[in-house]
């Protein structure tokens, strides 16, 4: 959509970014808006501030007209499927800090496997179970609606990012579930999210992230997991 954004984080302080210019922000909204942690947007033509990323992909998928002519129904279920998009990125996360997120990952390793041997076998399986068998309901080739959708958005970057943290595991699961495979290429693909994404704008899955990659967590994922929910 080409629509033009600033990031303030990754400005310079001469341009009015980093991380004091973050904290000036939450201590200006604490008043009015608090607001708990990034990320945070605020629109400066209707001057509203949002945080939390599935809010933020609802409102801008409203504001710039993803909705036009979508029926409420549908609506909501690209919600439901964004934020269980989300769940997934919450729960690679934990693989690597399940006990404490204060600590460091060297304080947890032993748990860490513990916990990413039930993620990669038992609840990663059944998340991308769900996901393939909603494509291949689906009267399209998308997971809530016709073309392209915050959804789909959500999906790609956790689909990125799990091939970044766990590859051995990925290389496996991908092969069972193909048709999230093709969702992910297909929608790569867009115009626009190539622009985004060869722009420079998009920062590189690394140590710091949600999605980390710890060779001592990745493994092939055990056969016909199952999971309790």
């Amino acid at each position: 959509m080409n629509v033009p954004y600033r990031d303030v984080a990754r400005c310079s302080e001469d341009d009015g970014g980093g991380i004091q210019s973050i904290t000036r922000i939450f201590k200006g909204l604490r008043a009015t808006q608090p607001i708990y942690a990034p990320p945070i947007i605020h629109d400066t033509e209707r001057d509203i501030w949002l945080s939390q990323l599935p809010v933020i992909l609802m409102y801008l998928a409203e504001k710039y007209g993803m909705f036009r002519d979508m029926p409420t129904e549908q609506k909501w279920r690209i919600q439901q499927r964004l934020l269980t998009a989300l769940d997934i990125m919450v729960e690679a996360h934990d693989t690597h800090h399940p006990v404490s997120k204060s600590l460091y990952f060297e304080d947890q390793i032993a748990e860490a496997k513990i916990a990413a041997g039930h993620f990669l076998s038992e609840r990663l399986p059944n998340y991308l179970k769900y996901f393939e068998v909603v494509l291949k309901d689906s009267a399209s080739d998308f997971l809530a609606s016709s073309t392209t959708s915050v959804a789909d958005i959500a999906w790609i970057h956790t689909h990125h990012g799990l091939r970044f943290a766990f590859p051995k595991a990925m290389a496996t699961l991908d092969q069972r579930y193909p048709m999230l495979s093709d969702l992910t290429t297909r929608v790569s693909e867009n115009a626009h999210l190539q622009t985004y994404m060869q722009s420079g704008e998009r920062l590189a899955f690394n140590a710091h992230g949600l999605f980390r990659a710890y060779p001592e967590l990745d493994h092939e994922p055990e056969p016909n997991g199952t999971n309790a929910s």
